[in-house]
């Protein structure tokens, strides 16, 4: 296909314009509509219109991803948020279920203090006398203050 004369200088001109809007550091949209309107002055099939509407479609894409990256970062926020909360929610927990231990260490020393003055009342007064009577007795309230703290544990905390 052979180009006429016109043509050729037209395209130069293309070259030429596109280099100095490159030096500008115009937007590709604005090249292209700036195309359009040389395209029209030299009559060929680039006209004012079919740049307008090339930019008006490549804006309205523009703006459907800005959404889309919104609508996305809106989604991260939100779930962020419910992490957050939900991660706040199982730290109170965690604090409540430490602050529950720490107050049944001292529950339970208190506790086997008593069983201790009780074990050495209970063998004063009975007479036990072997030591297999005596692990026998602590073993059993071992037992007990696990029952024990196993069931106010679960009437503190239902959840674990």
């Amino acid at each position: 296909m052979r180009l006429s004369k016109a043509e050729i200088t037209f395209l130069k001109e293309l070259d030429k314009y596109a280099q100095y809007k490159r030096a500008d550091n115009s937007s590709k949209l604005e090249r292209l509509m700036d195309l359009g309107l040389i395209g029209e002055s030299y009559g060929l099939y680039y006209t004012t219109k079919k740049a307008r509407d090339l930019f008006e479609r490549l804006e309205e894409e523009r703006k459907q991803k800005i959404e889309a990256v919104v609508l996305r970062d809106k989604a991260f926020v939100v779930d962020t948020t419910e992490e957050i909360n939900r991660l706040r929610a199982e730290n109170e927990q965690l604090k409540k279920a430490v602050s529950f231990q720490d107050e049944f260490i001292d529950w339970s020393r208190k506790h086997f203090e008593d069983l201790i003055m009780n074990l050495d009342i209970n063998i004063d007064k009975y007479g036990y006398s072997n030591y297999k009577d005596k692990d026998d007795y602590i073993d059993a309230n071992v037992s007990s203050l696990y029952n024990r703290f196993y069931q106010r544990y679960k009437q503190k905390f239902p959840i674990f």
